[in-house]
């Protein structure tokens, strides 16, 4: 009888989260550079299976991805691709590219790989993986990672660049993807 009693009182001393202590203040809202209709958006990026990795690289691939899917949603990334001249966009204007980015929900499969070329990562427009060179990924953080995978990821939503090193190939959009990160990204 007398733990029923204790039990008693002490559920009625508790306070259901419908009805806050009248002596607390009120909650207090918290303005975030995320507007609430993005951030209920699918992921523009998930992981699939990771090849050739080990379990350091596959544990930094979906930290990486995880911050790409948060800053793709940014207010940030929004405002640079926003003023961004961006060329090969297939005549998207530049909100157009925009939607179509935090829009995509993508799964890809990762390969890591070593390589002594200047190739950061690589894919093709007809399979859903994408390579990375481990020779740079092992020195980069969270952000550099999570760059190259959104770059990589923009041309499976249909975005190119140019092969070389051209003066314009900055303005393409999976290169303004990596001025985005590099402004709103920190590790």
């Amino acid at each position: 009888m007398k733990l029923i009693v204790l039990l008693f009182i002490f559920l009625s001393s508790c306070v259901s989260p419908e009805q806050p202590p009248k002596d607390s203040n009120p909650p207090v809202t918290v303005m975030t550079e995320v507007a609430e209709e993005i951030q209920n958006l699918t992921p523009m990026l998930v992981i699939g299976k990771c090849s050739n990795c080990s379990v350091d690289e596959n544990a930094m691939l979906l930290e990486a991805a995880g911050k790409l899917n948060f800053i793709v949603k940014t207010q940030c990334f929004k405002e640079e691709i926003m003023k961004r001249d961006l060329i090969q966009t297939g005549g998207k204007s530049n909100i157009e590219v925009y939607k179509s980015l935090i829009h995509s929900n993508i799964t890809v499969d990762i390969e890591m790989y070593w390589s002594i070329k200047k190739v950061l990562g690589y894919t093709y427009p007809n399979v859903m993986k994408e390579w990375i060179n481990r020779r740079y990924a092992k020195s980069w953080g969270i952000c550099e990672l999570a760059s190259l995978l959104a770059h990589e990821t923009s041309h499976k939503v249909g975005y190119g660049h140019d092969f070389y090193n051209t003066k314009s190939r900055q303005y393409s959009v999976p290169y303004s993807i990596n001025h985005a990160f590099t402004i709103c990204c920190k590790n």
